[in-house]
């Protein structure tokens, strides 16, 4: 059996864009209330990504947030 684990981050998704990230791929979680995304599909939902999580960030020696940290606060 394989169990494949990936990390679910939050979007900032707008009322009125949300059909928009539906298409994306993006799943409303009801329990959160907010929109999330699996942190490898996020090419057609990068317009909803925050700041922190885009790919194309890079940690600068500052404070930045590890996958671990990431799924123990969502979960």
């Amino acid at each position: 059996m394989v169990i494949a684990l990936t990390t679910l981050i939050p979007l900032c998704v707008p009322f009125e864009r949300r059909k928009e990230a539906a298409r994306g791929g993006a799943t409303f979680n009801g329990e959160q209330k907010c929109w999330m995304a699996h942190r490898d599909k996020l090419d057609a939902l990068l317009p909803f990504v925050p700041y922190r999580y885009r790919p194309d960030r890079k940690a600068r020696g500052g404070p930045h947030f590890s996958d671990r940290a990431i799924s123990y606060h969502l979960a």
